[in-house]
């Protein structure tokens, strides 16, 4: 097969009357997964996982989109 290139890029602007941008992308992914454990979210998975199952991060990217925060992904044949 070929090679890929994945680029995920975080879009977020500050509020000059506001949060930074920094505040947000930092506190609310925090905020968000606190809540997802106080929930009962993640089932039966203890410890710390990175976030590459859909039970982890599917719910956490909808309420970061709410809050303004996405992500663009783009995909594209590598040069080797």
């Amino acid at each position: 097969g070929s090679l890929k290139l994945y680029t995920s890029t975080l879009v977020d602007f500050g509020d000059s009357d506001g949060d930074t941008s920094i505040a947000k992308t930092t506190g609310l992914p925090v905020g968000i997964g606190a809540d997802m454990i106080l929930r009962g979210k993640f089932g039966e998975f203890t410890g710390v996982h990175i976030p590459v199952m859909p039970v982890v991060y599917e719910e956490a990217l909808e309420e970061l989109e709410q809050n303004g925060i996405s992500f663009e992904e783009t995909v594209e044949d590598a040069v080797s």
